[in-house]
């Protein structure tokens, strides 16, 4: 064999090399490859960043300013044909001293220092722009702020126009993107899935003196709703954001078909227990309301502060009126005292042989307000009754009644309480007309003579004083005397005179007499009954008008609300209502004049020129009766033109399974809560492959301004 047979070769081949090449040129493709997408998606995630933080960097900054401007102040500019807004203008206010306060003028307004607008310039690139007037011009009315913005608008700065010599315009970004802001409504979904009411704030609008519409338009309803209906407690729309009860209101439904009414809600949290009902059957079915700016309503007389002397507030139909509502009226008529109530334990009535009683007279005492363990009279009134009792009868005995010669009524001397309460006050002492003087069953006592007529006075406590005789036994007449009888010994319900004569029962002083004891039994003695008081009086709460210096113009009193029964009349006889008003700058009226020196109003409809112009009002009813008839108070409403300024509109709406859903507008207006803004910005960039890729980034925000300008 030859030697060089078994030689090694070395190196490789041109095969060997060439499929080599290949495998390198591969890999090295896909190496390069895998850098480039690896570069292509780290400028997408750069691009992406970079677009969300131009998103949130410019929301948030025009969120922080607006927030410390004010809603009543912000100006929207909205292209033609546009159905969104592209600029906004509003004030902001500068700490100046940097004490962390925003500076105020001495009348607590706020001094706004700039006029921040914040703008599209769609040009090459297109910009966003935040034009910024410093010092803002305060001067500038409404119009002009519109003019302002819309220079700012069409030219992308503001040197030309109000304010121009300060103003610089700022690019916050520029690239593509859209913009687009819309002031937040007052649309409101009334859907519940349980009756029930909620104060609901709408939004605000400026509002001028005079009246005003307020409309509620059904829009649609919630999808587990039966209904479309409406329904409206009351309404706060004038600058001192008084309660208007909604069914007090003059209202205009349309369409006319379907009617607003006022509705009974049994339930009892609905003011005066009545709301409006729109029962809207569809869209767009609206309510509108004709609301004074400004003006105090009282209809429910349940503000804090009011006092009740003599009247009390009732509730129902009046004279014959065919719908139920608050009132108030004098109290006094009927029965104001019994001896059941006053006397503990007194169930039944007891039975004791008149000759226990014979030749005594008795002063029985009805408590009053001022004397220990007293306040059993209800009201005041005149012309009293007092109605006796006989004892009750049983089956088998014919005779059983009492013998009453004289009977008076007086006021007892409380001064020192029970000690000298069997004594009565002078010129307060009147004899009494017995209708007969055998009582079989009941007797009426009347005063007599008849006038002047007798005033009864919750507060005092009465004497009344009769004289018993005992039936003559040998004659066969059987007497007896009814009573009730304390629980406790130690309760004095009447005096007994031993000995006495008739002359005793006129007696003023008994504490000098001998044979005088005191008891826990009330003899005789039934009810008290009175007629009307001559005079009673309502005094209303203090009401806070808001405003510095109000020109108060008149007071109206029992509106008509569109119904009138036969022969209704809110002073029927001769009764008589009249008022007295007041003003004053302290909020407990300590300025003010007492009652006695405010001017007096007997017509309804009345000038209010002598009240003053404090910024607090109060009024008071006087009430005159004709002893059978009380005159009535509905409502009252004090009127003053209100300034022009930013108001809250807000209601108390009724929610439930068939309520829809409702926008509310103010003389047209749409009622603005906040400012939304929705921002997207685009940039296109280069993908793999060569495609292009559209990085998008967006954010949605709503704002509300937080400072009210003052």
């Amino acid at each position: 064999m030859r030697a060089g047979w078994l030689k090694r070769r070395t190196g490789y081949s041109l095969a060997e090399a060439m499929v080599s090449l290949g495998i390198f040129m591969v890999a090295m493709g896909l190496a390069a490859g895998g850098w480039l997408f690896m570069v292509k998606g780290e400028k997408a995630n750069s691009t992406q960043a970079e677009l969300d933080f131009y998103v949130r960097k410019t929301i948030e900054r025009l969120r922080s300013k607006l927030r410390l401007s004010s809603l009543e102040k912000v100006v929207f500019y909205q292209p033609p044909g546009a159905d969104h807004f592209t600029a906004i203008s509003f004030p902001l206010a500068i700490d100046n001293d940097h004490d962390g306060l925003i500076e105020m003028l001495n009348d607590t307004n706020i001094i706004w220092d700039q006029t921040v607008i914040y703008h599209v310039w769609n040009r090459a690139p297109e910009q966003l722009l935040c034009t910024t007037f410093s010092p803002r011009d305060n001067t500038l009315t409404d119009a002009q702020v519109r003019e302002q913005l819309a220079y700012v608008v069409a030219n992308g700065h503001g040197t030309g126009t109000y304010g121009g010599e300060n103003a610089t315009t700022e690019v916050l970004f520029e690239n593509l993107f859209e913009w687009k802001l819309w002031p937040k409504g007052s649309t409101f979904d009334s859907y519940s899935t349980t009756l029930k009411r909620e104060l609901v704030p709408f939004g605000s609008v400026i509002v001028g003196p005079g009246s005003h519409s307020v409309s509620f338009r059904v829009t649609g309803k919630n999808p587990s709703s039966s209904g479309y209906k409406v329904g409206l407690d009351y309404i706060r729309a004038s600058g001192s954001g008084s309660d208007r009860e909604a069914e007090w209101q003059t209202v205009a439904a349309q369409p006319s078909s379907v009617a607003a009414a006022r509705q009974f809600m049994s339930q009892g949290s609905w003011g005066d227990n009545y709301q409006l009902a729109l029962p809207a059957t569809a869209t767009n079915q609206q309510i509108s309301f004709s609301l004074e700016n400004d003006c105090w309503e009282e209809t429910s007389f349940l503000a804090p502060g009011c006092s009740f002397d003599g009247v009390s507030l009732k509730h129902g139909t009046v004279f014959g009126t065919s719908v139920e509502e608050n009132y108030v009226s004098m109290d006094g008529t009927g029965t104001t005292w019994t001896a059941e109530s006053q006397v503990i334990g007194s169930n039944t009535l007891r039975v004791v042989s008149d000759n226990e009683y014979d030749k005594c007279a008795i002063r029985v005492l009805m408590k009053g307000a001022n004397i220990q363990d007293g306040g059993f009279i209800k009201a005041n009134g005149q012309y009293p009754s007092v109605r006796l009792v006989a004892p009750p009868f049983f089956g088998g005995e014919t005779y059983r009644k009492t013998k009453i010669k004289a009977i008076s009524i007086g006021i007892a001397d409380d001064t020192n309480g029970y000690a000298s309460a069997m004594n009565v006050r002078t010129n307060t002492l009147r004899q009494m007309t017995l209708g007969s003087e055998v009582v079989s069953t009941y007797q009426w006592a009347w005063p007599s003579p008849l006038t002047p007529f007798y005033q009864i006075d919750r507060t005092n406590t009465y004497a009344v004083t009769f004289y018993i005789e005992a039936y003559d036994f040998f004659h066969m007449e059987l007497g007896q005397v009814a009573y009730r009888e304390d629980s406790s010994t130690n309760r004095i319900h009447c005096y007994v005179l031993t000995n006495a004569t008739t002359a005793d029962v006129m007696a003023l002083n008994w504490s000098s007499k001998p044979g005088v004891r005191a008891s826990n039994r009330l003899p005789c003695v039934y009810e008290l009954s009175t007629y009307y008081p001559s005079n009673a009086s309502f005094t209303s709460g203090i009401f806070d008008t808001t405003r510095a210096n109000p020109a108060f113009t008149d007071i109206v009193w029992n509106r008509a609300l569109g119904y009138t029964g036969s022969g209704y009349s809110d002073t029927p006889g001769s009764t008589a209502l009249r008022f007295k008003v007041r003003s004053g700058d302290d909020p407990y009226l300590s300025d003010a004049p007492g009652w006695s020196n405010a001017p007096l109003f007997t017509t309804s409809g009345s000038t209010l020129a002598s009240v003053g112009s404090g910024r607090y009002v109060q009024f008071q009813t006087l009430f005159t009766s004709d002893v059978t008839n009380s005159p009535v108070m509905r409502d009252v409403k004090i009127r003053w033109p209100g300034d022009a300024r930013l108001v809250d509109i807000s209601a108390m709406v009724t929610r439930g399974p068939e309520y829809g859903e409702f926008e509310v507008k103010v003389d047209g207006t749409n009622l603005y809560k906040g400012v939304r803004i929705d921002l997207t910005i685009f940039r296109d960039i280069t993908g793999y492959e060569g495609r292009t890729n559209r990085m998008t980034s967006s954010m949605m925000a709503e704002v509300t301004p937080r400072n009210s300008g003052k």
